[in-house]
């Protein structure tokens, strides 16, 4: 006896061509796998009922009954289950198609992803508008010395010390060409209020400023340990990101 007189047997049984049996071997394999085709004949003959050991020899009936096995543990509740969690695609459009497997995280999450997506590209702008701020209005003034002359020691040494970190791992895209990329948002702040006389042609006052980064700041940080913000919070922003850029805009031409 032999697998072939298996597959034959397997074949009388089931009233099928050898085609079709073949094929459910290859379905088998591609789902149970690793196998031979003769190992999956042999598992669907006992599934189907067939007595393997009657046409197989003690090591290939031990090698069916660890399929069999091997298909159980795969076929369970808990394995299903963890398959479909595993196989399951979810997808976030943010900009364009955004595609996660397994994530192993609640719908919510994606549905803050999406609500965050547009608030980080605020953030993103503000504070790059704001450092471009205090780069032209101290220059304006004080040349392209500004950073030596009218920055406190202690913001250039902490600015200094993440430059020099930048160096030390090449590999990675630098912050950026000039050491107010390398300052805390809360250091415009300090800057800004320190030299408020280099300002306050351009703003209505200073509590007028602080307020607004100070707030933006808070949201920010919230966003950056990659927590969302309520609607109110994501409200409020809008509202001094679009105070900021009409502020902005209206003097302008004193900047450039």
């Amino acid at each position: 006896m032999s697998y072939r007189e298996l597959k034959r047997a397997l074949i009388n049984k089931l009233g099928v061509t050898r085609q079709a049996v073949e094929a459910r071997a290859k379905r088998a394999k591609r789902k149970y796998g690793p196998m031979s085709t003769e190992e999956a004949i042999g598992l669907i003959a006992h599934l189907e009922g067939l007595d393997v050991s009657k046409y197989l020899d003690s090591s290939q009936v031990e090698q069916v009954r660890r399929l069999v096995h091997q298909r159980a543990i795969l076929e369970s509740p808990e394995v299903q289950r963890r398959a479909t969690i595993t196989k399951k695609v979810v997808k976030v459009t943010i900009g364009g198609k955004f595609k996660l497997l397994d994530p192993l995280l609640p719908k919510r999450v994606f549905e803050d992803a999406k609500a965050m997506a547009n608030v980080y590209a605020e953030f993103y702008v503000f504070e790059n508008s704001v450092r471009e701020v205090i780069k032209r209005a101290l220059s304006r003034t004080h040349g392209d010395n500004w950073w030596d002359v009218c920055i406190s020691p202690k913001i250039r040494r902490s600015a200094q010390s993440r430059m020099a970190d930048d160096e030390r791992n090449a590999w990675h895209g630098r912050r950026g060409d000039h050491p107010i990329y390398y300052v805390d948002i809360s250091d415009y702040i300090s800057i800004i209020r320190a030299r408020w006389s280099d300002f306050e042609d351009l703003f209505p006052d200073q509590p007028w400023v602080m307020v607004r980064i100070e707030e933006i700041s808070r949201s920010r940080n919230t966003v950056d340990h990659h927590n969302p913000l309520r609607k109110a919070d994501r409200d409020r922003i809008k509202v001094f990101f679009a105070d900021w850029f009409r502020q902005i805009e209206s003097v302008k031409d004193r900047l450039i």
